[in-house]
């Protein structure tokens, strides 16, 4: 955070810098043509300036997205934020799941699965081990992976499946 507020007033102490070289040097010229202006005064310090703002914007935006690296230690907090965000903002239960996935890949499913499941009111009645499935069909399998196991956990009760496949009985 003290590093993005650093990046901000260093943008600031250059931006204001730049828009006194420009209103000392190109008062008289539209937004448009200032490049073109600086290029046949053969102005470097304008370039220089204006290039140092680029780089501080482009910085910035990293920060910004700082938080989607996989090696980033999400904030609970601001996780379950954007979680209940993007809950409330898809309709579909597919594009919700998919978007948390993508976004918090450095948290556990099972706590994104009790996240999505608080904020979800369509999977109130099933247990977080299968919301948990579901992120995994999700990301894994795609909507067709999505479907089959959502299928499967709506239409009932999980059956064990036996350990020994040629003791099943065939009737």
């Amino acid at each position: 955070m003290a590093l993005n507020v650093d990046l901000q007033a260093q943008w600031q102490e250059r931006a204001a810098e730049f828009q006194m070289l420009v209103a000392a040097r190109y008062a008289n010229e539209s937004e448009d043509k200032l490049d073109r202006a600086a290029e046949q005064a053969d102005d470097l310090e304008f370039f220089k300036i204006r290039y140092q703002l680029t780089l501080l914007e482009r910085d910035m935006a990293r920060l910004g997205l700082q938080w989607l690296s996989v090696e980033q230690q999400n904030n609970s907090r601001d996780a379950l934020r954007r979680i209940r965000e993007i809950c409330e903002s898809c309709k579909d239960l597919y594009t919700a799941m998919q978007a948390i996935t993508a976004m918090h890949q450095s948290l556990p499913r099972s706590h994104l699965a009790l996240a999505i499941k608080t904020f979800r009111s369509d999977l109130a009645g099933m247990p977080a081990e299968d919301v948990a499935g579901l992120l995994t069909a999700a990301w894994n399998g795609g909507l067709q992976g999505f479907d089959a196991v959502l299928r499967t956990r709506k239409t009932g009760a999980r059956k064990a499946a036996s350990t020994l496949p040629w003791a099943q009985s065939d009737g």
